[in-house]
């Protein structure tokens, strides 16, 4: 639902939210961020997609920033739970790089 807020869509059926931290621990200021943060589960098959990143805002050097990630229009599956409840040793997660856009101007990309 376009607009909802976290609040209001797990009051209508339960979400999965990741909270992600980025440090910059670069030299040079980060103006784009973007990839995939999965989780791989030791008892499937499929990783868990746990967030796509596209965050186009000066982060510098040292500098931390925190958000949250959300698909607010479905609800959170039986491998989201586990990895929310904090399965022991089942889950890895990975940060996959598509584009990070440096304020030097350089661009680095994932494959």
């Amino acid at each position: 639902r376009r607009g909802e807020s976290a609040g209001a869509a797990r009051a209508s059926h339960p979400v999965f939210i990741v909270r992600v931290r980025v440090q910059n621990t670069s030299d040079e200021i980060i103006e784009l961020l973007q990839g995939s943060l999965k989780a791989r589960d030791s008892e499937a098959y499929l990783p868990l997609d746990l967030c796509w990143v596209d965050r186009q805002s000066s982060l510098r050097s040292g500098s931390v920033e925190e958000f949250d990630c959300a698909r607010l229009n479905q609800a959170a599956s039986e491998q989201a739970t586990a990895f929310a409840n904090g399965a022991p040793g089942r889950f890895e997660v990975r940060w996959e790089p598509s584009k990070i856009k440096l304020g030097s101007g350089r661009e680095l990309r994932g494959p």
